[in-house]
C-alpha cells in the first residue's frame, strides 16, 4: 500500500460490489483525521488541477461564506464537461480550485466549508474509478488505507490489481 501512494495511485474497485450507492457505506469503514492531504498539492503530481466543483457548489459557497468574485476568480479555473452525477442525461461544467485549498485551515486542520464541502471533498478518499463501472480509493491518508485494507480483508475478489 506504501507503493501505490507514493506513486500516487489510486487502487480501483470494481462496480459489481462497490456501486455509487455504497460510497457512504464505504466511508463509514474509518475516518477522516483531518491531516489535510487532500486539500494540499500532491508532491508527485504537481500538476494536478486541483480540487473540480460544480458550478452550483461554488455559488453555494461564495453565498454562504461571503467570498468575492474576485477572490474566486483568482483561485479558479475552468475545469470541463461531465455528465451529472444524478441525471446522467445532463452535462454539467465544473470548476478546479487550486490547491492548497482556499478553505482548508491548517493551523485549525479543518475546513472552513465543511457543511457545504463540495461532493469530492464529502465521498474522499473515494474517486472516480476513471468510469461509471468502478470506484477508486486514495491511500495517501489513513482514511484511505483504512477502507482499502477493510476491502481487501472482506471482499478480495473485488480489488482490480
Amino acid at each position: 500500500m506504501d507503493a501505490f501512494a507514493k506513486e500516487d495511485i489510486a487502487p480501483v474497485v470494481n462496480f459489481p460490489y462497490i456501486a455509487l450507492s455504497k460510497v457512504d457505506e464505504l466511508l463509514r469503514k474509518s475516518y477522516c483525521r483531518r491531516c489535510g492531504r487532500c486539500c494540499l498539492p500532491n508532491p508527485v503530481d504537481p500538476l494536478h488541477p486541483g480540487v473540480e466543483v460544480s458550478e452550483h457548489e461554488l455559488k453555494l459557497m461564495k453565498k454562504k461564506y461571503h467570498i468575492s468574485h474576485r477572490c474566486l476568480k483568482e483561485r479558479t479555473h475552468v475545469g470541463r464537461q461531465v455528465t451529472h452525477p444524478i441525471r446522467p442525461s445532463e452535462i454539467i461544467t465544473t470548476i478546479y480550485m487550486t490547491l492548497p485549498c482556499m478553505f482548508y485551515d491548517s493551523a485549525k486542520q479543518q475546513c472552513q466549508v465543511y457543511d457545504i464541502r463540495p461532493g469530492v471533498c464529502k465521498t474522499f478518499p473515494i474517486k472516480s474509478g476513471g468510469n461509471t463501472m468502478s470506484l477508486a480509493i486514495d491511500v495517501r491518508c489513513d482514511y484511505g488505507r483504512d477502507i482499502y485494507i477493510s476491502l481487501i480483508t472482506e471482499n478480495d475478489e473485488i480489488i482490480d490489481r
